[in-house]
C-alpha cells in the first residue's frame, strides 16, 4: 500500500467523519445536551428568559506586559507620551533573539488570549441565537483587573462588546434612558431587550469597598452602562388588564392582589454594602437603590423581584466552593476592604430584607406569606457556582442556608419563606463554558399540592393541607445549565479542521499531479499508436 493511498483512508475514513462529528457539536451543542428554558406547565414558553454568564476576566496588556522586548516596552511608553490613541503591538513585540523559551512562553500566551476571545464569543453566540432568551446578563468580572490604566480598559472594553455584541444599532449597554424607557410588557419591547447585554460590575472591574472610587465606577458606566438600576416588566397586556381591575370601595388588601403581575429586575453593586470603604458615597447609591426597592415592594405574591449582583450572600463554610472570607488594607491605606468572598451576615439579611420584604410581619405567623417563594438571586465571584436556598427559620435562628437539593428533599420545610440564590459558574473555558438559563413566569394555576408527597405520614399529611389552603397565584423560577466543555474541546476542533484542510489540500495536489501524469502517459500512448499505424 502507498502513502498516498494511507493518506486518503486516513482522511476519508478518520478524520472527515471526526470533523464533521466534532464540529456538528461544537455549533450545536445546546441540542446535544438538552439545553432549554424550562417551559411553562401547559408546555409553553415562559415570557422571561434570562440568560446568565458569569466572569469572563479578559486579560490583556497586563498579562503579556512580562513577555515583551525591552525595547518594545520603551518604545510604547515613548509612543504614549506623544499620541493619545492606544499603542500599537505586534507579535515581534514578543520574540526574544536571546531567549528562545521566553519567546515562545510570549507567543503562546498571544494566542491564547486570542482563542480565548472566540471560545468565549462561541459560548454567547451559539446560547444567545439557539436558545433565544429575552434577556442577557453578565455577572460582573468582565475584566482580569481593577488597577488597569484608563487606555487599557478602553482596549478590553472594546474587546468585550466584540465578544458580546454591541456593534449594531441598539446592541449593547443598558442606560439610564433604556431603564426608563423599555420598563413595562416583557413581549411588546423584547426586540429591544433582546439585542441588550445587561451588565453587573464586579470586583475586577471597579475594585473592592477599600479600593472602589468614583472614578472607577464612571469609566465603567461609560462603556458599560448604568450599575445600579430597578426594571419593572409584565408577562403581557392580556394578563395585566384582566387582572388589575380595581374600585374605590377596593380594600388595600384586594388591591394588593389585583395589581399585574409584576417581575422587578434588580441591578446592584454589592461590593460596597459592608465597610470600612474607602468612600462612602458609593455605599449610599447602593442603599438608595435598596431603599427604592423597598418602598416599591408589594405584599402581593403577584410581585416578585429578580436580583442580580456580583457579591454572594454570606453562607457558612462547606456549602460552596468558597467560604466566607474578608481581608482589609493595612492602618496606612485606609484599612478598608481588600478583598471579599461572600456579603457580610448583617449585609446580606438587609439585602434580603430590603429587596424581597423580608421576614414577614407577626413573628413570622404568616402562612400565607411562608408558602411563597419571594424571588431569585443571581450572583457571580465563585467560579465553581453554587445553588442555595436561603430560608427564614425566625427566632435566634433567623436565616437558615442549605443547598437547593438538599431543601427540595426536606418536605416539612415546603412552608418556610425563602429566596433560591443561584451563583452562575463561571464561562471562563477551565469552567467548561457555562450558561444560566432562568425562566421566570406567573403561574395563573398554581399546584401547591403537587410539591408535597402522598405518604400515610401524619406530618406529610398536615403539610399538605397547609399548602393546600394557601396556594395562590404567584411567581415561579426554575434554572437551568448548559455548557460547552473545556477550552480544549474549541482548540480540538479547529486544530482537527486544520489537519483535514491540510490532508485535503495534500490530496487534491496529489490527485492533480496524478491527472496530470495520467494525461501525459495518455499522451504518449496515443503517439506510439499514432506512429505505429502510418508505419503500417
Amino acid at each position: 500500500m502507498t502513502l498516498k493511498n494511507i493518506l486518503i483512508i486516513v482522511h476519508l475514513d478518520l478524520l472527515l467523519p471526526l470533523a464533521v462529528f466534532l464540529n456538528l457539536y461544537l455549533y450545536f451543542y445546546p441540542v446535544f445536551h438538552f439545553c432549554a428554558f424550562t417551559p411553562q406547565p401547559d408546555g409553553s414558553e415562559a415570557p422571561f428568559r434570562l440568560l446568565a454568564l458569569a466572569d469572563p476576566q479578559l486579560e490583556g496588556d497586563s498579562t503579556l506586559q512580562k513577555y515583551k522586548t525591552a525595547e518594545s516596552i520603551a518604545a510604547a511608553a515613548a509612543e504614549a507620551t506623544t499620541d493619545t490613541s492606544s499603542p500599537s503591538s505586534s507579535l515581534w513585540d514578543y520574540v526574544h533573539p536571546t531567549d528562545i523559551g521566553l519567546t515562545i512562553r510570549g507567543l503562546g500566551k498571544v494566542l491564547d488570549l486570542w482563542g480565548n476571545d472566540l471560545y468565549l464569543r462561541h459560548v454567547f453566540r451559539t446560547t444567545r441565537q439557539m436558545l433565544a432568551p429575552t434577556h442577557t446578563v453578565v455577572l460582573g468580572d468582565l475584566l482580569g483587573s481593577q488597577w488597569i490604566s484608563d487606555e487599557e480598559f478602553k482596549i478590553r472594553g472594546e474587546r468585550f462588546w466584540r465578544i458580546f455584541g454591541g456593534k449594531e444599532e441598539g446592541e449593547g449597554k443598558v442606560t439610564g434612558e433604556d431603564v426608563e424607557r423599555y420598563a413595562g410588557n416583557i413581549a411588546a419591547d423584547r426586540e429591544v431587550w433582546r439585542k441588550k447585554v445587561i451588565i453587573v460590575p464586579g470586583n475586577h472591574d471597579i475594585g473592592y469597598a477599600g479600593d472602589m472610587d468614583w472614578s472607577r465606577i464612571t469609566r465603567f458606566e461609560e462603556m458599560f452602562g448604568v450599575v445600579n438600576y430597578m426594571v419593572n416588566f409584565t408577562p403581557n397586556a392580556s394578563i395585566s388588564a384582566s387582572n388589575s381591575t380595581t374600585t374605590d370601595t377596593t380594600t388595600q388588601e384586594e388591591q394588593s392582589q389585583n395589581i399585574p403581575p409584576t417581575l422587578r429586575l434588580i441591578i446592584l453593586n454589592s461590593l460596597p454594602l459592608d465597610s470600612p470603604i474607602l468612600d462612602p458615597t458609593i455605599q449610599d447609591a447602593s442603599h438608595a437603590l435598596l431603599d427604592q426597592s423597598l418602598e416599591s415592594k408589594s405584599p402581593s405574591l403577584r410581585q416578585s423581584s429578580l436580583l442580580l449582583t456580583h457579591l454572594p450572600l454570606h453562607k457558612p463554610a462547606g456549602l460552596c466552593a468558597d467560604a466566607p472570607l474578608v481581608t482589609h488594607y493595612p492602618a496606612h491605606h485606609g484599612g478598608g476592604i481588600k478583598e471579599q468572598n461572600h456579603l457580610s451576615e448583617t449585609s446580606s439579611e438587609l439585602l434580603l430584607d430590603r429587596a424581597f420584604g423580608l421576614p414577614t410581619t407577626g413573628g413570622g405567623d404568616d402562612e400565607d406569606a411562608k408558602a411563597k417563594e419571594h424571588g431569585m438571586v443571581l450572583t457571580g465571584h465563585d467560579h465553581v457556582g453554587c445553588d442555595v436556598r436561603h430560608s427564614w427559620i425566625g427566632g435566634e435562628t433567623g436565616w437558615n442556608q442549605s443547598s437547593w437539593e438538599e431543601w427540595r428533599e426536606k418536605e416539612m420545610e415546603g412552608g418556610l419563606e425563602g429566596v433560591r440564590e443561584v451563583t452562575v459558574r463561571s464561562m471562563m473555558g477551565e469552567f467548561g463554558g457555562n450558561a444560566g438559563l432562568v425562566s421566570a413566569w406567573f403561574d395563573l394555576e398554581s399546584d401547591c399540592m403537587s410539591s408535597c408527597p402522598l405518604t400515610p405520614s401524619l406530618a406529610y399529611y398536615l403539610t399538605g393541607l397547609i399548602m393546600m389552603v394557601v396556594c395562590k397565584k404567584a411567581w415561579k423560577f426554575e434554572y437551568q445549565t448548559c455548557k460547552l466543555g473545556i477550552q480544549h474541546v474549541w482548540w480540538t476542533v479547529h486544530i482537527i479542521d486544520v489537519i483535514v484542510a491540510i490532508t485535503g489540500f495534500i490530496l487534491f495536489v496529489a490527485y492533480k499531479r496524478d491527472e496530470f501524469r495520467n494525461a501525459e502517459q495518455a499522451a504518449r500512448v496515443q503517439e506510439l499508436i499514432d506512429r505505429s499505424k502510418k508505419d503500417e
